[in-house]
């Protein structure tokens, strides 16, 4: 759903006034560490106590947007929009509410560590600095209003002490992919960049298509065309057939364009295409930044799904109903 309107002034103060109350300091001190809360405006168009957005980046790795409604009606439909950009007045559908238990609850969360992607595919929260941001019934009704705050990009990927690290971005289906679809699911794409004691790895997997088809991976090559990655595997699944595409530097396989590392590539458009060209998902590879090469440690990577690095999991803060609070802070061992 896209609204259309002008944003006022009032708006663009109160993104002035977010900015100016701390939302561009990473909190403790941090690099790239921001924790941030906003109060919706409520439109008086349904009672509630109170609506608010939570947004929190500790790396590109670890970023977490809320937005949650509390002490409404029971039974509503609420969807999340988001301006495309700062100032353009045209609003897009990003998610919707979910109703929690029977009290009037509704949330609706985001996290890149559990491998949801950020609004509009951006790598960095940061790229929503200045947006509005609506509440409404699916109906139409504005609900709330508010504007995301504003704060500084970061370089910040959340790779361990040796550069370890693992980021997952999910892809967008294009229109044309229903069309290849198995059953009623819809087709999922989704891109895999690991690092583990000098090694790298790059998987792209598409779920939900039909079987016999030859498909393929594009890397934006950044002069504005596209370089093949390689031709996925087709796989039995149960709901369908899946492919897929591992590029490991430990069994030696060159990465794409002959890069020395996947941090070269961070933000590069991806393509999941059909030999014909079509066009079945699009997505951007994430910024899993440069660590040091070699720690002399014992592994590689290993092939498997269940081999991920386990760095990523310290100190993942739970939704528990406690972690709205602005008092407390986070593990310390969150890196």
């Amino acid at each position: 759903m896209v609204f259309n309107r002008q944003v006022v002034g009032l708006l663009v103060a109160a993104a002035v006034v977010a900015a100016a109350d701390g939302t561009a300091l990473a909190k403790g001190g941090k690099a790239g560490r921001v924790k941030e809360r906003v109060a919706f405006e409520d439109t008086g168009t349904v009672s509630m106590l109170k609506a608010r957005m939570r947004v929190d980046r500790r790396s590109l790795a670890r970023q977490e947007l809320r937005v949650q409604v509390e002490g409404a009606p029971t039974g509503l439909d609420l969807e999340v929009l988001m301006e495309d950009a700062a100032g353009s007045g045209v609003l897009v559908s990003v998610g919707s509410l979910a109703e929690e238990g029977s009290s009037g609850e509704y949330k609706w969360r985001l996290r890149t560590k559990k491998g949801d992607a950020l609004p509009f595919g951006v790598a960095d929260l940061a790229e929503l600095s200045g947006r509005a941001v609506e509440i409404r019934a699916t109906g139409g009704e504005l609900v709330a209003e508010a504007t995301f705050p504003s704060f500084d990009p970061t370089t910040v990927t959340g790779a361990g002490k040796r550069g370890n690290g693992k980021l997952v971005s999910q892809f967008a289906a294009t229109d044309d992919a229903a069309a290849f679809a198995s059953g009623d699911d819809a087709v999922h794409a989704k891109v895999k960049v690991r690092r583990k004691n000098g090694e790298e790895e790059l998987e792209i997997e598409v779920e939900h298509l039909v079987s016999g088809l030859v498909v393929e991976a594009w890397v934006a090559d950044g002069s504005g065309g596209f370089a093949l990655v390689g031709t996925l595997v087709e796989k039995a699944d149960d709901d369908g057939a899946e492919y897929g595409l591992e590029i490991e530097t430990e069994h030696g396989d060159p990465l794409p364009l002959g890069v020395a590392s996947l941090a070269e590539l961070a933000g590069r458009t991806v393509e999941v295409r059909l030999a014909d060209g079509t066009v079945l998902a699009t997505g951007t590879l994430p910024a899993l930044g440069e660590g040091p090469s070699g720690s002399g440690d014992d592994g590689g990577m290993g092939r498997g799904r269940g081999s991920d690095d386990g760095s990523d999991d310290s100190g993942d803060e739970e939704d528990d109903g406690s972690s709205d609070d602005d008092s407390g802070d986070d593990s310390p061992s969150d890196d």
